[in-house]
């Protein structure tokens, strides 16, 4: 229609690999970054650069605050098969190739990833009745707000507290409707905390390994790490925690399981 427009954060990529997939061509992304890594070198030095990384895994490391590919770039190449590559810009070395899982060697933990620009929310004694998810999720969607988590625990008197996740941006509109809301829905309270984070490990074997979420919490408590929310993926383990101990917690797991150290390869004749 003529009309000038811009491609917002991750459209380079994104575009990229659309353009790829309609070519049937590899695509490669050249970053201010070598490719994917363990964890965020700038807190935590050791972190290993991954040679290879499946889609599934770059989908959560992108979800969880890696900013290294946007999530639907990553979409794109796993929906239509499209072979990646993260590569920096700045240096000639290789860098991150990301494939399809069946290629790989299963690991349990590929890297720990940290996200401080979130916020809870959190409504309590709500109504234990059908419908009560629906209307809290409907009017902060027709508001434009996306729910990254949601959690409902269970008190002993035929009502619930509800926590949710949301990005930094919108804690503040979210509290406001849900302000609005909790009539409806028969709440006590609407209460905000914009100062928490997310620690995350991610990995193919995390839902296949016993003993992994253990070994995750054990690194936090020994750090003196509260976690106040957990939610699991097939590959995925996430902790909500303090925004102030987003850090120590990131470097803690790297170190729980060992990363500066992961070694892992395609897999032949797949």
């Amino acid at each position: 229609d003529s009309q000038i427009t811009t491609l917002g954060r991750g459209g380079s990529d994104t575009t990229a690999t659309a353009l790829a997939a309609a070519l049937g061509v590899p695509c490669q992304i050249y970053t201010d970054v070598d490719g994917v890594f363990t964890a965020d070198p700038n807190i935590v030095p050791e972190a290993r650069l991954l040679d290879v990384i499946g889609y599934e895994e770059m989908l959560e490391y992108a979800a969880s605050g890696s900013k290294v590919l946007h999530p639907r770039c990553v979409e794109i190449a796993n929906k239509f098969n499209v072979p990646l590559e993260v590569r920096s810009s700045f240096r000639d070395v290789p860098g991150t190739a990301i494939v399809k899982e069946d290629r790989l060697e299963k690991v349990a933990i590929t890297g720990v990833t940290g996200d401080a620009k979130i916020g809870r929310l959190a409504l309590t004694r709500v109504r234990d009745v059908p419908g009560v998810a629906a209307k809290i999720s409907r009017a902060l969607g027709d508001a434009g707000i996306c729910i990254r988590l949601i959690i409902q625990g269970i008190n002993h008197d035929n009502s619930n507290d509800v926590s949710l996740i949301v990005a930094q941006d919108d804690v503040a509109k979210a509290g406001q409707i849900l302000k609005q809301v909790m009539g409806q829905v028969g709440a006590a309270e609407v209460k905000v905390d914009p100062d928490v984070a997310k620690v995350s490990i991610i990995g193919s074997g995390v839902s296949s390994t016993p003993g992994v979420a253990g070994r995750m919490f054990q690194a936090l408590a020994q750090e003196g790490i509260n976690i106040d929310l957990i939610s699991t993926s097939e590959v995925r383990i996430a902790c909500i925690i303090r925004k102030d101990q987003l850090q120590a917690a990131v470097r803690a797991v790297h170190r729980e399981f060992d990363l500066a150290n992961l070694e892992r390869k395609e897999l032949n004749g797949v």
